[in-house]
Parts: structure tokens; C-alpha cells; sequence
């Protein structure tokens, strides 16, 4: 929990020094209701003659202290109300920086239901530790401390016995919660793979009815709802013992001074105003320490929510980009735009490479696919283009920089990026694809849907680059969230376009088109392109072939099928006989 305390900022920190204020000015005004009730009681049982000019001015400046306690619990409400609220909201703010400067790496390693578990759920549990138990965290010591003062200046007897009475309420709190505290951490550990099976439940349930496994499913969400409800049903039974012992030991310590403190009246050693002001005294000991334990019920999960947030805030991202690195001169030399020299990859706590020794490079306009079977390490490779991840060793080259020498902005202006899987925000199609280049104008836009193929479908809204987008693109198909993002990669103009699979949801016409337009009106643009169908790319300058992380051909179409076993496989497999012209044609 402390460690997230460097992240509060100054004015936070103004706001609870002012509420701590408060809240002695509220302690010293309760505990000076006691005094002066004792001095009203006192006046009334030990004078011979009826003051009421000073009665009523005692009780004036009582009545004026309980006000002043009433005044003051507000304002000390309202500041913890705003000193919560803006602290989490710091804590929202750079927890959601911090994860959004990540890398692939780290996101996948902690998972993204994970993430956004930190950020919703373990936050609200800090804030509302903040909100409703900082307050009592603070009253409570001043308050037991200060009426402690209070009673040691009474009768000895009297004091041993509220001493007795604490202990005996210290000692059942510390057992109770001994037993109940790691209770309360496994709840959090519950809750999360709740959380985690109701979201895959939830996001596979298309392949749940498809293989009729909703009996399955209900089974595995009942069995971790069963151990939430068992260990709830623990901790509550155990902190049921809680309120009848306080209310057992606060009972038996105010009989206890009554009796003693008339017997003590009856010799003339207290007064009677002296006995109740003790019992106040001592009733706030009791509840002081009673406050303290809801404060004890609230801290463990608070304290596991913080430890959850503060491992993410200390990650150190795998991929730091240099910004204060000078924007120098490109060095390509021969045209070369892009060149991979010896690069190995491994992922993240991985024990084996994903890509060995791979070393390529594409010239200034060129077309260059890389194809293999699922796992060869496709993707993988040209995310090290953006750096999404970095490479483990070896060195990549844009424009003849090392690609370690770029600031974040101007390493990704050189690049477009449509990832495998098409994304849509929740907005318009408009606001889309401004994400490519936020100054485009609407012709542009339009331009741009119409080589990526989606201009027909857009236009036919009648709102057409104004349709809405909803959450996830639910209101699209596969094939026009591809056409989409592809657009959006168009618009951006950049020197390297890369299409991660971009295609696959396309048909073979649409698909031809779509490359066809690219080739025409992005020239000068170097294409890089993954994919699975050997269609969408035999008309590439130059194709390389992956297998288990190794390049192990490169050529054009008709090179690779005259001499490369692996891709004359997958190319026959795909296209037939028909695959083979391209060698026979080479032949003539």
C-alpha cells in the first residue's frame, strides 16, 4: 500500500494534511462534551444553591461543541470524499499510462482480463479503503490515546479495569483475525478466476453451444462460485463472534464502573458527574478499538489490491524507445528501406528462439511476402518492425538506421501497421480511420476506402464515413473490418506498409483488386505482407519462406516453385497443378 504513495501528488497531499486537522479539532471537541457534562452534573449535585446563569452556560458551550463536532464531521467527509476520489483517479491514470507503454511482452504475461481487473476492481478497493477506513485509521488511535489521558487522572481502580476490559477486547479481535485475515486474501484470489472463467465463458460461448458444453461451463463457474460462497460463509461466522463480545465487554465495563464508581461516590472519592464523564471515556476506548477492527476487515483485500497495482507500476517495459535520440539523416544506401542482419527472437520467459538467424532486405517500393505453416514465426517477425517487441539479437535496419536509434513517433510515421486481427474503436468509420493521419480531409478518406475495397459498403449508409462503429465492430463482417483497417493503413501514407494477414477474410476477387489498387497508388510504398494463401501473393518481387523460425527460401513465385521443396508443397496444395506453370514457364 505504501509504495503506491509516491504516485499521490502534492494538492492530494494538502488535502488529507487539512483533514487530519480536522479530525483532532473533531477528537477535542468530543472529548471535551464528556468534561463539560461532568461539570454540568456536578454542579447540580454538589451545590446548595440553584446556579442557573452558569447551568446554561455550560450547556451553551456544550451544545457548542456537539455543533461544532457535527460541522466539523462534514467537512472532514466531504475532504476523505474528494482526497479518495482524485487519488484513485491518479492511480487510474498512471496505471493506464503504464500499461499502455508496456510491451507485447509484458501485456500477454499478465493477460489482458488480468489488467483490467487491476484497473477496475483493485483500484475501487484502495479507493474505498481511502474513502471509508482512512478516516476511523486516523480517528481511532487519537481518540482511544487522548480519552486514555483522561482516565489516568480518575481513580486507579477505575483504570485497571478499562485497562482489563481493552485487553480482553485487544486479545479477541487478534484471534479472530489471525483466523479470518488470510481468509479474506484468498476471497481476492476467488474473485479473480471467477472474474477470468466468467469472461472465457462469455467470449467463447459461440464454441460452447457448438459443442453443447454449457452443462461443462455451468459446472466450472458453480464449483468457484461454491468456494467463494464456502470461505464467505467462513468469515462470516468467525466475525460473527466480533459484535456480541464487543457489545459483552462494553456492557460489563460501564456495570462494572458504575458499581465501582458509586461505591467510590458513597465515600466521597468521585463525584457522580466524575463516574459518567469516565464511562464516556471509556465507551470511546471501546469504540475506537470496535472501529478499528472494521478498518482490519477492509485492509488485507486493500492490501492485496495494492500489491496487484504496484507489480504492474514497477514493470520495467521490455521495449523502451529513446525520445531524446536526435532526428539524424537517413543513411539507406542501394535503395534499401528495410534490412534484418542475424535476428533472433524469443518470447518472454520462452526457452527456445522463434526466429533464428534470419537476415533479408527490401529496396524502396518492392513487394515482399513471407509465408510458412501456422507457428513459423510470421507474425512474429514483422512486429519487430514497429517494435512491438525487440529482437533478442542481431540488428533491424529502416532507411539505414538502426531501428534502436528512432524516437517512438518517428520510427512509427515511417510505418503502417494493420495487425492480424482487424480492430474497430467504438466511434464512426470516420474516426477510425483518422487514426492513420488525423488531418486527412474527407476526400482522402474516401480515396482510401476505395482502394482498400470498401467504398462500395460505406457509401451505401446514408450516413456513409459518419456510420456508427459499435463496441468490438459487432455491425460488421469479417471481410469489411479488414477493408477498414487496411484503409486505415492507406491513409497514414507511410514509407513501409505492413498487412499481417490482412487479407485472409477476403474472397480471391476482392483480394486481387485490393493488392492490385495498393500496387498502383502506392508505388513508391514498400509492401510488406504475411499470409496463408499463396494467391495473394505469388505476384510479389520477392517471397521468403519461414519454417520453424528459419528462412528457408526466398525468390519470386516462379524461382521458389522450381526450387523449393516447402513452397512448391504448400503452393500445390493451394492452387493444384496450376501452381506448377510458373515452373514449366521458367523452363521454356
Amino acid at each position: 500500500m505504501f509504495k503506491l504513495l509516491k504516485y499521490i501528488k502534492a494538492k492530494q497531499y494538502i488535502l488529507f494534511a487539512l483533514m487530519a486537522v480536522f479530525i483532532v479539532l473533531q477528537v477535542y471537541a468530543e472529548l471535551k462534551v464528556p468534561e463539560l457534562f461532568s461539570k454540568l452534573i456536578n454542579t447540580i449535585t454538589t451545590s446548595t444553591t440553584f446556579d442557573s446563569a452558569e447551568m446554561t452556560r455550560t450547556a451553551l458551550i456544550m451544545l457548542g461543541y456537539i455543533v461544532a463536532t457535527l460541522l466539523i464531521y462534514f467537512v472532514i467527509t466531504y475532504l476523505m470524499a474528494k482526497f479518495s476520489a482524485t487519488v484513485a483517479q491518479t492511480f487510474r491514470k498512471v496505471f493506464y499510462e503504464k500499461v499502455m507503454s508496456l510491451s507485447q511482452n509484458e501485456v500477454k504475461n499478465f493477460s489482458p482480463s488480468s489488467l483490467i481487473t487491476r484497473t477496475t476492481n483493485d483500484i475501487s478497493n484502495i479507493e474505498r479503503f481511502f474513502s471509508q477506513g482512512l478516516r476511523i485509521f486516523l480517528t481511532a488511535p487519537i481518540m482511544a490515546g487522548m480519552a486514555i489521558v483522561k482516565i489516568l487522572n480518575a481513580d486507579l481502580n477505575l483504570t485497571l479495569g478499562t485497562i482489563a476490559a481493552v485487553m480482553v477486547l485487544v486479545i479477541t479481535i487478534t484471534v479472530i483475525f489471525l483466523v479470518a485475515i488470510p481468509k479474506f486474501k484468498k476471497i481476492q484470489t476467488l474473485l479473480d478466476k471467477l472474474n477470468l472463467t466468467a469472461k472465457e465463458s462469455l467470449t467463447g460461448i459461440k464454441d460452447i453451444r457448438a459443442f453443447n458444453k454449457e452443462g461443462f461451463h455451468s459446472k466450472r463457474f458453480d464449483e468457484v462460485a461454491f468456494d467463494i460462497t464456502k470461505t464467505s460463509t467462513f468469515i462470516d461466522k468467525v466475525m460473527s463472534l466480533l459484535d456480541p463480545m464487543i457489545v459483552f465487554v462494553l456492557n460489563s465495563l460501564v456495570l462494572f464502573i458504575y458499581w465501582f464508581g458509586a461505591y467510590l461516590a458513597s465515600k466521597n472519592v468521585l463525584n457522580i458527574g466524575d463516574i459518567l464523564a469516565f464511562s464516556q471515556y471509556a465507551t470511546m476506548i471501546l469504540f475506537s478499538l470496535t472501529s478499528l477492527t472494521f478498518v482490519l476487515i477492509m485492509l488485507p483485500r486493500a492490501s492485496v489490491s495494492a500489491k496487484r497495482v504496484n507489480e504492474v507500476m514497477t514493470k520495467e517495459p521490455s521495449v523502451i524507445f529513446n525520445e531524446n535520440i536526435e532526428k539524424n539523416a537517413s543513411k539507406s544506401t542501394k535503395n534499401v528501406v528495410l534490412e534484418f542482419k542475424n535476428v533472433f527472437f524469443k518470447y518472454l520467459g520462452a526457452k527456445d528462439d522463434v526466429l533464428y538467424n534470419v537476415s533479408f532486405n527490401v529496396k524502396r517500393g518492392e513487394t515482399v511476402a513471407f509465408i510458412g505453416s501456422t507457428g513459423s514465426g510470421k507474425s512474429t517477425l514483422v512486429n519487430l518492425i514497429p517494435r512491438l517487441y525487440d529482437a533478442t539479437e542481431g540488428q533491424i535496419f529502416v532507411d539505414g538506421k538502426n531501428i534502436m536509434d528512432y524516437s517512438q513517433k518517428e520510427l512509427i510515421n515511417k510505418i503502417s501497421y494493420a495487425p492480424q486481427k482487424a480492430f474497430l474503436f467504438k466511434g464512426t468509420i470516420k474516426s477510425n480511420l483518422l487514426y492513420g493521419n488525423e488531418n486527412a480531409t474527407d476526400e482522402e478518406i474516401i480515396k482510401a476506402l476505395e482502394v482498400a475495397q470498401a467504398k462500395n459498403f460505406v457509401l451505401k449508409y446514408e450516413d456513409g464515413i459518419d456510420h456508427d462503429v459499435a463496441q468490438g465492430a459487432t455491425n460488421f463482417s469479417g471481410g469489411q473490418k479488414q477493408r477498414l483497417s487496411i484503409a486505415r493503413v492507406l491513409i497514414k501514407k507511410s514509407d513501409i506498409l505492413i498487412f499481417d494477414n490482412s487479407f485472409s477474410a477476403l474472397d480471391f476477387k476482392t483480394d486481387q483488386k485490393l493488392r492490385k489498387a495498393i500496387s498502383k497508388n502506392f508505388a513508391d510504398a514498400t509492401k510488406i505482407i504475411v499470409a496463408q494463401r499463396v494467391g495473394t501473393i505469388m505476384d510479389a518481387d520477392k517471397i521468403i519462406v519461414l519454417e520453424n523460425g528459419k528462412v528457408v527460401g526466398m525468390g519470386t513465385h516462379s524461382q521458389l516453385i522450381k526450387n523449393n521443396k516447402i513452397y512448391k508443397e504448400i503452393a500445390v496444395s493451394q492452387l493444384g497443378e496450376d501452381a506448377l506453370k510458373g515452373e514449366n514457364d521458367e523452363d521454356k
